[in-house]
This record gives C-alpha cells, sequence and structure tokens, in this order.
C-alpha cells in the first residue's frame, strides 16, 4: 500500500467511524422509544437492558456499516476535492481506479466480513433479540392480554393438518375451543379432534387437548368409524409449534433470518406468500453487497474537478442513492408477486448498478 493509499485510509476511518457512531445512535434512540416502557414492565435490570441495545446494534450492523461507508466516502472525498487533492492525484497520472482501489479493497473487505457475520452471527442474535421482544409483551396486564387474543388458524401441508383454535393466547400457548383435522395425501379427513381447550407444551413439544372427542373416519367413504371421548390427552405425534405459525402475523420487516426461514420451510412451493419470504431472504444475504455499489457511485462525480460548491457533486451520488433503493424495492415488488424469480429480483439492482459503475468508471 502506497503513502497515499494510506493517508486516504486514515482519513475515511475517522469520517466512517463517526458516521456510524451517529447511526447507532439513532438506532438506540428508536428502541428507546419503541421498548424501553415494555423493558420496565417487564422489570429488567440495566444489565438486560444493555444487552438489548447491544443486540439491536448488530442486528442492523449489516444496514449501518454500508450506510456509514457510503457517507463517509463523501465526506472524505468532498475534502479532498476543497483542498484539490484529487487534482494533484491526477496530475501525477494516475487513474480514476487507482485514485479509488484502496476503497475499492475497503468495500471488499467489508462486504466479506458483513456477510460473514449475516450469515453466522446475525441469525442467532435476531432471535435473542426477539426473545426479548416477546418478553416484553409478556409483561402486559390481563385486560392487554385478553385483547391480544385471536383465533388462530393454520395448516401444515408437511403433515396433511388444518389447525383452528379460539382464544389463542401467544404467550402462554393456549387456546380455547379447538379442532384439529387430519388429511391422507389424498386430502381426505381420516381423522377429527374437537375439544373445549388446547395445551402447547413447548418444553416437551407436546399438545395436550381437554375435555374433547376424537373422531376417525373411513378413508375411503368419509364415514366416522369410531368416537373417542377424553378430559385430558396429549398427542406426542403433533410437531407443530404455535410459535412457527404466529410468525405468519409478524411483518417481514420484523422477523429474523431463521424465522424467515423457518416460514419458507411451512409454505407449499410456488405459492406467492412462500415467494415474497425468499425474496426478502435473498435480499437480505444480499445487503453486504452495498458498499461495492457506494463505492461505485460516488467516485465518478466526487472525483470530476473543484468547484465553489462541492455539495453540487455530493447531490449526484445521492441521487443515484435514492434511485437504487427505489430500484431495489421495485424488483422485491416484482419477485413477491411472481413476476421475477425471487433471487433475481434480490440481485438485479447490485447488477444494473455494477454495470453503471463500469460506465462511469470507463468515461473517465
Amino acid at each position: 500500500m502506497t503513502l497515499f493509499d494510506r493517508y486516504l485510509s486514515r482519513l475515511w476511518l475517522a469520517n466512517f467511524f463517526i458516521v456510524c457512531a451517529f447511526f447507532a445512535g439513532l438506532i438506540i434512540v428508536q428502541d428507546i422509544y419503541n421498548y424501553f416502557l415494555d423493558m420496565m414492565g417487564a422489570q429488567l435490570n440495566l444489565l438486560q437492558i444493555a444487552e438489548f441495545f447491544l443486540l439491536s446494534l448488530i442486528v442492523n450492523l449489516p444496514i449501518i456499516a454500508p450506510f456509514g461507508f457510503f457517507v463517509s466516502i463523501i465526506f472524505t472525498l468532498t475534502v479532498l476535492q476543497k483542498t484539490e487533492q484529487i487534482t494533484i492525484l491526477k496530475s501525477c497520472g494516475l487513474s480514476l481506479f487507482r485514485i479509488s482501489l484502496s476503497f475499492w479493497l475497503i468495500a471488499i473487505l467489508l462486504s466479506v466480513l458483513t456477510l460473514f457475520i449475516s450469515s453466522t452471527l446475525i441469525p442467532q442474535v435476531s432471535d435473542a433479540r426477539n426473545a426479548y421482544i416477546e418478553l416484553c409483551g409478556q409483561s402486559f396486564d390481563e385486560s392487554q392480554r385478553e385483547r391480544e387474543k385471536s383465533t388462530l388458524t393454520f395448516q401444515n401441508p408437511k403433515s396433511n393438518r388444518l389447525w383452528y383454535i379460539e382464544h389463542f393466547d401467544g404467550y402462554a400457548l393456549k387456546g380455547g375451543h379447538s379442532i384439529l383435522h387430519q388429511m391422507n395425501r389424498s386430502g381426505v379427513e381420516i381423522s377429527r379432534i374437537v375439544a373445549q381447550n388446547s395445551i402447547y407444551d413447548q418444553d416437551l413439544e407436546t399438545w395436550t387437548f381437554l375435555n374433547g372427542t376424537e373422531l376417525i373416519f373411513d378413508s375411503v367413504t368419509g364415514d366416522p368409524l369410531q368416537s373417542i371421548s377424553f378430559e385430558s390427552k396429549q398427542f406426542i405425534e403433533l410437531e407443530e409449534d404455535p410459535k412457527d405459525f404466529l410468525l405468519f402475523d409478524k411483518a417481514i420487516k420484523d422477523l429474523s433470518p431463521n424465522e424467515i426461514k423457518k416460514l419458507i420451510s411451512l409454505i407449499e412451493e410456488g405459492t406467492p406468500q412462500r415467494q415474497s419470504y425468499l425474496t426478502n431472504y435473498y435480499r437480505f444475504y444480499a445487503t453486504p453487497l452495498l458498499p461495492l455499489v457506494f463505492v461505485g457511485i460516488t467516485f465518478p462525480f466526487l472525483t470530476r474537478g473543484v468547484r465553489n460548491n462541492s455539495l453540487i457533486d455530493a447531490m449526484y451520488p445521492v441521487g443515484l442513492f435514492i434511485v437504487f433503493f427505489i430500484l431495489r424495492g421495485l424488483c422485491g415488488t416484482l419477485g413477491q408477486n411472481l413476476i421475477l424469480p425471487a433471487l433475481i429480483s434480490a440481485l438485479l439492482p447490485y447488477a444494473l448498478f455494477f454495470i453503471l459503475s463500469f460506465i462511469l468508471f470507463w468515461k473517465e
């Protein structure tokens, strides 16, 4: 690494830490606004609260790092442009690619590091953060808990089961009037459980039905063959976890990568709903490519020459920044509506901007 590469890197690094600290502060302020009262209600101690904020920062790291990288590049190049250092480097015969080489290397390193963290650390950290949010939700009083109850219906195509549970409490994992239909591979009902109450034991991973009846049907004619009444009966063969199916009620942006992956496994292939989750899953793992995009759209505009107002040149990369995320959202919508394959919808915006970056660098 040459002397000017080290100089540019040190200048950028100082700006990068300042910008990332600013974004981290915004995230902490947002979490305080959203969850602090719930934390007090759940009687979390200071160590647990500090851990929650740390988990939030780690979860948002794939966003903080690229955005901090983008803004810090603008600040760094603006300083170099005002002091005419870019002009000096160009007068020495250095091409735009050579001047930006150290930033390309930093972008590659940052992308690899972010991808590693996204694939290994963040899924577990995100689950731990969601566990804290769920713990805060359990601090609701009985009236609030009663309002949270709803009818839970879900179908598991892998086991051919259809569930219906009234007044289901997502925190206590128990519900009122419950019906479970068991079908065979042909879709013919072969058994049915009807009970006044149902309870899921998360430790034993078993369902218990109270005050109910189990009906057995003929798989060909559909006629009832047997009726078995019971006061309490535990079914160890029912592997459905209601927490997994309650995830369908969450917004996709609030789901962790592990939760999205779990939902994808529960939905039949070829359905729009599965495509929607799959698109967001691929888009999450495509996010580490952002630093490379940001290098490509900043250097061609911020190194074109000296101007009295250097913010004019900064408007071009900021405008492309906005266009990129509009395009990213458009491709995501196309992917969710089965117009584009999920993987292509996630990678297409990056591919188009890489081509644009190549054209911009080639012209310079």
